[in-house]
């Protein structure tokens, strides 16, 4: 056995395993001009059971891994990836943009219809996003515990998955308007 391919095996031992799955995009663009159109995300959990998401390959990233990788890099980490069964369809047939200003608001479904998102936001003062946390953001007045809730549910509120990096920038852009 030559050192190079020791030092390899090597490596692939030490490396921790992530798991993966196709699933229906969340991509709003996609969805808003392309309502038919069935396109699949690949999304990372840290888990077999598929609760723990860990990130999102966007269905048009060219670095979205393919099923037949075994290793991927995601936030400057390798991970081995191991492949579960695909989800192909959702419960209700899409997941839905969920928001909540502060505690004391209820939460409101927006589809996925980011720019009327944007648009409640600015009616109730919101101008600009000070700092993404998980699910969802801070901005002037929600902060700290008090923050604005943002994410993709099912159809009864219940979490699937924060916004994709491109969705916050389009949300970002449309406040600015």
């Amino acid at each position: 056995m030559s050192k190079a391919k020791n030092i390899i095996d090597m490596c692939e031992e030490e490396w921790q395993v992530k798991y993966a799955r196709m699933e229906p995009s969340t991509d709003s663009t996609l969805k808003k001009y392309a309502p038919g159109e069935k396109k699949f995300d690949v999304q990372v959990y840290d888990d077999p059971e598929a609760t723990k998401k860990y990130g999102r390959f966007m269905w048009d990233q060219s670095s979205k891994p393919k099923k037949s990788q075994k290793k991927v890099t995601m936030n400057g980490y390798n991970w081995q990836l191991q492949w579960l069964p695909d989800m192909t369809e959702q419960k209700d047939g899409g997941e839905h943009l969920w928001i909540r200003l502060g505690d004391s608001d209820d939460y409101e479904d927006y589809g996925d219809d980011i720019q009327a998102l944007a648009g409640y936001l600015q009616e109730v003062g919101i101008k600009e996003i000070d700092r993404w946390v998980e699910k969802g953001f801070e901005a002037s007045g929600f902060g700290g515990h008090n923050y604005v809730s943002l994410y993709w549910g099912d159809a009864d509120a219940n979490f699937i998955s924060e916004l994709a990096q491109r969705e916050k920038i389009q949300l970002e852009k449309a406040l600015k308007g």
